[in-house]
Formats: structure tokens, C-alpha cells, sequence
């Protein structure tokens, strides 16, 4: 019964930040003025940005203990998530990364909205 409860809180508890995440990346493409901005879209492209980055942290982390394989990971982690907006959104390079940065402000103001 106590495993059944603790699936139903992860599962929720996931639920709860794919939407918040889409929420956010729906806000930054608003305001970026993407056409293709839709929350689905936005939803959708939360997950993606996620799934890709995670991935190739993993494959970079396979190459070594030092720093310097670290820094390439997230310079090319970085790339691949505006290559998941840019092609999510149908969009430009410059959107992409207006999109990555206005939902990194909306995710430290919300952040630092709830530490208050």
C-alpha cells in the first residue's frame, strides 16, 4: 500500500513540474513572440529540452572525472536545448535563445518568489 502511495506522489509530483517547466517555456516563447508558442508546443518542448540535455551530460560525463569534459557537456547541452526549441517552435536561432533566456528569468523570479 505505502509503495502504491509513494508512485502516486512521484508520479504527481512529475506531473506538477513538466507543466510548471511548459509553463515556462510557453511564457519565454510569448514574450520571444514565436508564432508556434503554443503550451502543448511548449509542454512538448519542456520534456524534449530535458530528455536531451540529460543525455548528453550522461555521455559526457562517460569521458572523464575532469572539469574540462564538465564545461564542454554544458556548452553542448546548452546548444542541443536551443536546437530542441529551435526546431520545436519552427523558429530562429535568436528566438531560441530569447526563449531559453526568458524562462531562466521566470524560473530565478518564481524561485526567489517562493524563498520570500
Amino acid at each position: 500500500m505505502l509503495a502504491l502511495i509513494g508512485v502516486g506522489a512521484f508520479l504527481g509530483i512529475l506531473l506538477l513540474s513538466v507543466l510548471i517547466g511548459g509553463f515556462f517555456v510557453w511564457l519565454g516563447a510569448k514574450l520571444a513572440r514565436v508564432e508556434k508558442g503554443t503550451f502543448g508546443r511548449s509542454i512538448l518542448a519542456a520534456i524534449a529540452a530535458t530528455v536531451a540535455s540529460g543525455l548528453v551530460s550522461w555521455i559526457f560525463s562517460l569521458f572523464g572525472d575532469g572539469t574540462t569534459w564538465a564545461l564542454i557537456g554544458g556548452i553542448v547541452g546548452f546548444v542541443v536545448v536551443l536546437w530542441v526549441f529551435k526546431s520545436m517552435f519552427d523558429t530562429s536561432w535568436g528566438k531560441a535563445f530569447l526563449i531559453w533566456l526568458f524562462q531562466l528569468i521566470a524560473i530565478f523570479t518564481f524561485a526567489g518568489a517562493l524563498l520570500v
